[in-house]
């Protein structure tokens, strides 16, 4: 779907005459697909995307009418850097649209071909959205007969006998976990209770079966409040939420001001000097997106961060140079964006080294989509790429450091 995303606005841009516009529209998808919480569903990655496409939609219109300059961009960048490391959500998306839909476009209007300030970004997110977005999950189907989804339903709820079957059912008992946990997962209060433990009311084991009446006889099953212990049922089944996915510890409040305060003051100083030179709009501003996307709230994390951006770079530097020299057409290029455009968002989620490797060509031929860029130019940016890097090593362990213990 990132390919798609990426692709097709370039070529309709180039096919109608207006490839910048395509390229802006484009642009969108870059910070849009950037990967989701593990474990996301579609309601949670919905939310995403609407935060992603608001602070791309602000950041098009801040930049057309604040214009370009060193000093709206450096003022941009480094506010939008500070609230990002605060908010999850936001992250590095805003600071990277303002900085992005700054260098490509023209102070004080929009794209050609667009009437509005923003309304290519807006364009673009909502195109990618559309794509990135599953579509609802349909209803399960039921067997073919008249009613038997509601008959199901109702069955449901009825107590069944120690094989798991209903009074007069005559399909036989349920198979799997469904026959251990059907009916069985609700208390009368909700709470927890002896039930809780997954213990029938005047029975010491495990609520598998029926309990039974002091004439040994079998009778109607006592609810639990869910699956037995040690019953081995996944997180996410007949109803238990699906447990957190492993992240590194959340930083304290303090560290995360901290790690906040400095990202953006040094995204800002690095704006504003390239900016001042400027180098900004041509080759400097890799410095800068280096810089955001490596610094980390801890050194190790940064540390590891700069590892795998200065293996992936280097390498993926030399596969666009070579690209470059082909000199390849416009709908070549376009090509080109879809397929490491999805190269890298499928793969990124795996090791963000593989990230690493498919970035540099893809930026590099999106970013200056209509406009040739000779094949030097992959080893300029690389080599700021890695200047970026290495000032968010530094400054991880010498600007502003948390305790060490």
């Amino acid at each position: 779907a990132a390919g798609v995303a990426l692709a097709v606005p370039l070529v309709a841009g180039t096919a109608t005459g207006h490839p910048g516009t395509g390229a802006a529209v484009a642009l969108p998808a870059v910070l849009l697909a950037m990967p989701f919480p593990e474990a996301a569903g579609r309601a949670e990655r919905a939310r995403h995307l609407a935060v992603r496409a608001a602070w791309t939609t602000v950041a098009g219109v801040y930049t057309a009418l604040a214009g370009s300059g060193a000093l709206a961009l450096t003022l941009g960048v480094g506010t939008t850097a500070f609230i990002g490391a605060l908010l999850p959500r936001v992250g590095p998306t805003a600071a990277l649209a303002v900085l992005l839909t700054g260098i490509t476009g023209t102070d004080g209007a929009p794209p050609e071909g667009l009437p509005l300030p923003g309304l290519a970004q807006l364009v673009g997110c909502v195109w990618t959205s559309a794509l990135l977005l599953p579509l609802r999950r349909r209803a399960p189907a039921d067997d073919g007969r008249a009613g038997a989804g509601p008959r199901r339903a109702a069955e449901a709820e009825l107590p069944r006998d120690g094989t798991g079957r209903a009074p007069g059912d005559p399909d036989g008992p349920p198979t799997g976990r469904e026959g251990l946990t059907t009916g069985a997962d609700r208390t009368p209060s909700g709470g927890e209770g002896p039930a809780a433990g997954g213990t029938a009311a005047g029975g010491g084991g495990p609520c598998q079966g029926a309990a039974r009446s002091p004439s040994g006889g079998t009778g109607p099953p006592v609810t639990a409040a869910g699956p037995p212990p040690g019953s081995g049922t996944p997180p996410g089944a007949e109803g238990n939420p699906p447990a957190s996915p492993s992240s590194p510890p959340a930083p304290a409040p303090a560290g995360k001001l901290r790690h906040a305060a400095r990202l953006g003051v040094l995204t800002a100083g690095a704006v504003a000097v390239t900016g001042v030179q400027g180098a900004l709009w041509g080759e400097g501003h890799w410095f800068v997106t280096s810089l955001l996307l490596t610094l980390r709230p801890t050194p190790e994390e940064t540390r590891s961060k700069f590892a795998k951006r200065l293996l992936g770079n280097s390498l993926g530097g030399v596969a666009a140079a070579l690209l470059l020299l082909s000199g390849p057409g416009p709908y070549a290029v376009a090509a080109l964006v879809g397929v490491f455009g999805a190269a890298a968002y499928t793969f990124r989620p795996v090791d963000y080294v593989y990230w690493a490797l498919a970035s540099p060509a893809l930026l590099l031929l999106l970013s200056d989509f209509d406009e040739p860029v000779p094949w030097y130019a992959t080893a300029v940016r690389v080599a700021l790429n890695l200047a970026g890097g290495g000032l968010a090593v530094f400054a991880s362990r010498w600007l502003w450091p948390g305790r060490r213990t």
